[in-house]
């Protein structure tokens, strides 16, 4: 079944009516889709543009969610002599089966203490066996660094979302090699 336009000035009008109508139509799809691919495209794996994203979707208002990358912490690494780094000294983690003789130094809480008697599970905060000599950073060698996560993407409490679409947000625009956790504030 086709269109059937009759003879005549009244029919034609109406046929360029329609066509018109539907140019108009397929005009208002073309743009929605292209505003919407034009929008898509503005984002990339950059945890900024994912920050965004996430706003505009689900806080629009108070824009409270934000992203923490983990690349930004300074890890401190063990060196070798020939790169001229200040002295390093290392310490064992105080443990519970071990006795302790005067002057062994342990490390508790990321903190340096050291014997001033004999003991066996005394606690090093007990300062009748131990003095805290300083607080302690915690080297590693490059190949120990280890994270579970390489970014946390804080929202606020207020903010309600159904978590698989949330995370398919995230997932669309994050590196594939990328973890991430979800926290609330």
């Amino acid at each position: 079944m086709g269109l059937y336009v009759k003879k005549g000035v009244g029919n034609l009008q109406l046929f360029i009516k329609v066509l018109a109508s539907a140019s108009q139509y397929i005009n208002d799809i073309t743009k929605a889709f292209t505003d919407l691919i034009s929008y898509e495209t503005k984002f990339n794996g950059q945890s900024v543009y994912i920050e965004r994203y996430l706003n505009d979707q689900y806080d629009p208002i108070n824009r409270g969610i934000y992203i923490e990358n983990f690349s930004d912490v300074i890890y401190n690494y063990f060196s070798n002599k020939a790169e001229l780094e200040p002295d390093v000294y290392t310490y064992n983690y105080w443990d519970y089966y071990v006795g302790y003789a005067i002057g062994d130094r342990v490390i508790y809480l990321n903190k340096i203490y050291e014997a001033i008697d004999i003991n066996i599970n005394v606690v090093p905060t007990d300062t009748a066996y131990w003095v805290e000599i300083g607080r302690c950073d915690i080297y590693f060698n490059r190949g120990e660094v280890f994270r579970e996560y390489d970014f946390i993407v804080w929202v606020p409490i207020a903010v309600s979302y159904v978590l698989a679409n949330f995370e398919a947000s995230i997932n669309k625009y994050k590196l594939a090699d990328k973890r991430h956790l979800i926290q609330t504030y």
